[in-house]
């Protein structure tokens, strides 16, 4: 399979959670795409793949179209219970969060690997707690987790965050894999007691803990804010841990103007 590293391993009963990447590619015989992999290895970006190991006692939940291959005595089934209502349920949630109506689960013995991605992960552990992530940031979990939609705390809030009305809410306890914005060693792990945490923007995408979010004005003219688009905080009161990342800001800017032009 290629010269891969082991860089993260978690285990939750008797399923294993493994985060693969390549050490490097040879290519294919597209001379373009050898010159993409030459620049994105001297960048120090790798091909990444998410391994399973389930050994029977626990299922796998994935988003759709997750899957790459799996081996052994493994069956997929899809959730087709709770009629026209149920269906309906999962489309709107689905719609809410970004993500597939339709979540498969696998189960039985075997080996799950996902498709393989340049992205990066954020591997998070939860035990009787609740994670909240970015739209379209879930990738997949241990199937005794509760996978739903956060409402916010206030429409204007929803509406105001630019993370829309709805996140991604992953209840109970196992093992969460999400897709990070940027590597992991970028990510800053913010833990708070009874605390508060204000950010200018929406760099933070995943907290676990009992938290409020509410957007609130830094100036005194809240109409100010709003029409300037200057002021407006994302502010988290509570106990618990959220990831930030900061640096996912200078990427948006360099985004389709380079470097010189985001300095501006």
């Amino acid at each position: 399979m290629g010269k891969m590293r082991r860089t993260d391993s978690r285990t939750h009963g008797s399923t294993t959670i493994e985060l693969y990447e390549y050490e490097t590619l040879g290519g294919n015989a597209n001379i373009h795409a050898a010159k993409d992999l030459y620049y994105a290895e001297k960048l120090g970006m790798h091909l990444k793949r998410i391994k399973v190991t389930l050994g029977g006692s626990d299922d796998l939940i994935t988003e759709a179209g997750a899957l790459h291959f799996m081996r052994g005595d493994i069956q997929m089934s899809t959730p087709s219970g709770g009629g026209l209502g149920g269906f309906m349920k999962r489309a709107v949630q689905g719609a809410a969060t970004g993500e597939s109506i339709t979540k498969p689960r696998y189960s039985g013995r075997g080996e799950v690997w996902l498709e393989p991605t340049f992205g990066h992960f954020l591997i998070v552990e939860i035990q009787n707690d609740t994670l909240v992530a970015d739209r379209g940031s879930f990738v997949c979990c241990t199937g005794g987790l509760e996978v739903g939609v956060a409402k916010p705390d206030d429409i204007a809030s929803g509406l105001l965050s630019g993370e829309g009305l709805f996140q991604t809410k992953i209840s109970g306890t196992g093992i969460v894999v999400l897709q990070s914005p940027v590597p992991y060693e970028e990510l800053e792990v913010i833990e708070m007691q009874n605390d508060t945490l204000k950010v200018d923007g929406n760099f933070a995408f995943a907290r676990v803990g009992q938290f409020s979010m509410r957007i609130e004005r830094s100036s005194r003219s809240l109409l100010g804010s709003v029409s300037s688009g200057e002021g407006l905080l994302q502010v988290f009161r509570g106990s618990g841990t959220i990831w930030i990342a900061p640096s996912s800001t200078a990427y948006d800017r360099m985004s389709g103007l380079g470097v010189v032009a985001a300095t501006k």
